[in-house]
């Protein structure tokens, strides 16, 4: 996979969401809060000892950011808003497929990141604010204690680029609060775990997110 190419197309949307955007927003500083249900899809974990496929269970995901709505005040950019995006993710460990069967689970995978994210907003009908954008950043990918059964899997972190596309849609409360109601798709690149045995492993990370959010505009 050409990841230096995603990291382009990445950078245009996650810079140049804003200037998608079709409508007026009030220009200014916001604060926001989000939490919702995270869901992670099979993970295939490659190593020297062979490969491992894990399922996790539903998991839990929440977040803050910090942004500044454009407004109409930078039209060279476009209208919209960017923010600044600390998160954390965290599923529980279902069962571990090996070559020769598979076996109950425990422990958790986690993942704390923080992103730079840009979304453009429709304001077709106000007080609805459908929008899409895109994020980059960076993850700690954690895999906390996990274990097969009662054996020990693994106990290990790795820092790794991360990447994140979003939609949803917002309703205006008022003129300065805004509920939203969205979806995230957010990955990273392989990290890297050490086995209880000594070996080696890449793991993949790919979640979906839907999240419930408020934000407050200064």
């Amino acid at each position: 996979m050409n990841w230096m190419r995603i990291a382009g197309w990445l950078i245009f949307l996650a810079l140049g969401a804003p200037s998608l955007q079709v409508a007026a927003a009030q220009e200014g500083i916001f604060l926001g809060g989000w939490g919702g249900l995270g869901l992670l899809d099979e993970t295939q974990a490659e190593g020297d000892g062979g490969d491992l496929l894990i399922d996790y269970d539903p998991g839990t995901a929440f977040g803050m950011t910090l942004g500044y709505d454009l407004g109409t005040a930078f039209p060279e950019i476009g209208i919209g808003r960017i923010e600044l995006e600390i998160a954390r993710r965290s599923n529980d460990l279902e069962d571990v497929e090996f070559s020769d069967g598979t076996l109950g689970a425990a422990g958790k995978l986690s993942v704390t990141s923080i992103m730079l994210n840009s979304f453009a907003e429709y304001q077709t009908a106000d007080p609805w604010l459908p929008y899409l954008g895109a994020g980059l950043g960076y993850a700690r990918v954690s895999l906390e204690d996990a274990r097969a059964e009662s054996a020990p899997l693994a106990d290990d972190h790795d820092w790794v680029f991360a990447y994140q596309f979003g939609a949803g849609i917002g309703y205006r409360i008022g003129q300065r609060l805004v509920l939203d109601l969205g979806y995230r798709y957010f990955a990273t690149l392989d990290p890297e775990f050490n086995l209880a045995d000594g070996t080696s492993t890449e793991w993949e990370y790919d979640s979906h997110t839907a999240n419930l959010g408020l934000r407050f505009h200064f």
